[in-house]
């Protein structure tokens, strides 16, 4: 009896597409999950950039000390991140993460940071108050989104 040991060629070029496919699923797999495991970073560093600017925000009066008569609500033409006065000049701002005196911050050029101001009265006529939305995004594809809301009134 003279039996040869080994494999064929067609029972190694088998297997080796088999292992291939295998491979090519679990890579895929892996690619997948490691590029989803960044989303909680970037919900994350976007709720710091959102509590950021409300606090920024709210800090600031109501009103422009500046006029005597208060109107709508809108942003001064002519003011910059670093003279805004009040809450309403951070009125549809849209930017990248500044710090509050309008200076670029470099390391989160990714995320854009999109400010709404809405009178509010909660249905009482003599209550002026104000609903601050920041939302934060990343400009990536793993639409990493964070909305904060607050109110300042007017005291």
């Amino acid at each position: 009896m003279n039996k040869n040991q080994g494999f064929s060629l067609i029972e190694l070029v088998l297997s080796l597409v088999i292992l291939a496919t295998g491979a090519v699923g679990i890579l895929s797999i892996v690619a997948q999950s490691s590029q989803r495991s960044l989303t909680p970073l970037f919900t994350q560093q976007a709720q710091a950039i959102a509590q950021g600017y409300l606090s920024e925000i709210l800090a600031k009066p109501v009103n422009d000390p500046n006029q005597t008569e208060q109107g709508l609500i809108s942003s001064e033409a002519g003011e910059t991140r670093s003279t805004y006065d009040d809450v309403q000049d951070y009125y549809q701002l849209s930017e990248a993460p500044h710090d509050a005196l309008g200076q670029a911050i470099l390391d989160l050029a990714n995320y854009q940071v999109n400010v709404d101001i809405i009178q509010d009265s909660f249905g009482f006529p003599a209550v002026t108050a104000l609903r601050v939305d920041i939302t934060v995004s990343h400009n990536s594809d793993l639409n990493a989104q964070v909305t904060l809301s607050s109110y300042r009134n007017n005291f």
